[in-house]
């Protein structure tokens, strides 16, 4: 298949586009800057000049292309609602172009802070949202508008930690702050779960869903499950930082804004994902 990724010079897209031509496929690569097309052609693909601001070159380039995967996003939390916003614009561009056209679109969405202590954390239940996590959750909505429109809707969930070389997500805030305050912060007992997946796993399971996915479903790249004091025990040690309990309040004034993410529990797992995986046949 023709595939067009957005994102795919970034950590997870890199990921995605590497095992999409190691799959056959030929891939069309967002670029918006020289240096993105670059990395593209670097890595085999096609780059097509273009930005998620920028609709026409998205409506045209995802009429080209037989599957669409959309990874790209603002990673910078102060621009959240912004970034939020451009991401269902894009999404909303992309599936008008190809509505009709029964080809697979895939959209990247997170499980953080959208499962409640009394929920199991499955592909299949309702989250449990509040503002903060509804703003994100609107995109998993608006694509699902469209699956009775004649267009193959996925959704991937990715974990809060997505690890290996090159980590820029939230495990790098965690060294960002202890460094900056030369101390490791957990809250309460840090028992509170963050899952976690390997980015060449998560990109495996890309292209598993875009060759066998079924419309309208939801996946969780999620392999593990670990507690957010192992992850600060870790930090701990490599940085020889001391490490200790700090109570919200404290958390607030020494992690900012990341300090609710560190007290997020999120219990998702990927048991149904990995099931489907087994019953078409695929190695997940």
């Amino acid at each position: 298949m023709k595939v067009f990724v957005t994102g795919g010079t970034g950590f997870i897209g890199s990921g995605v586009v590497a095992e999409l031509i190691a799959g056959g496929h030929e891939v069309m690569g967002l670029a918006r800057s020289d240096h993105s097309a670059q990395k593209l052609l670097d890595a085999g693909a096609t780059p097509v000049s273009g930005s998620l601001t920028d609709l026409s070159s998205l409506q045209r380039h995802a009429a080209e292309a037989d599957a669409v995967i959309h990874l790209a996003y603002d990673p910078n939390m102060r621009n959240f609602f912004k970034a939020a916003k451009a991401d269902r614009q894009a999404i909303h561009t992309i599936a008008e172009a190809i509505k009709g056209t029964n080809k697979p679109f895939i959209i990247t969405s997170g499980f953080t802070g959208i499962f409640g202590k009394s929920q199991k954390g499955s592909e299949q239940e309702t989250p449990q949202l509040n503002f903060i996590t509804r703003t994100r959750w609107r995109a998993e909505e608006l694509l699902f508008t469209y699956t009775a429109q004649g267009i193959r809707t996925m959704v991937i969930r990715m974990p809060p930690v997505v690890h290996g070389e090159g980590d820029r997500a939230f495990t790098s805030f965690f060294i960002e702050y202890a460094r900056k305050n030369q101390h490791v912060y957990y809250i309460g007992d840090g028992s509170n779960i963050w899952p976690a997946v390997h980015r060449f796993d998560a990109a495996h399971l890309y292209r598993l869903a875009l060759e066998k996915g079924k419309s309208g479903s939801v996946y969780h790249a999620a392999a593990e499950g670990v507690p957010v004091k192992q992850i600060a025990t870790t930090v701990s040690k490599k940085l020889n930082l001391p490490l200790s309990s700090a109570s919200r309040l404290k958390a607030i004034i020494k992690l900012s804004w990341f300090s609710m993410t560190v007290s997020l529990h999120t219990p998702a797992n990927s048991n149904w994902t990995q099931k489907r995986a087994r019953l078409e046949g695929c190695t997940a």
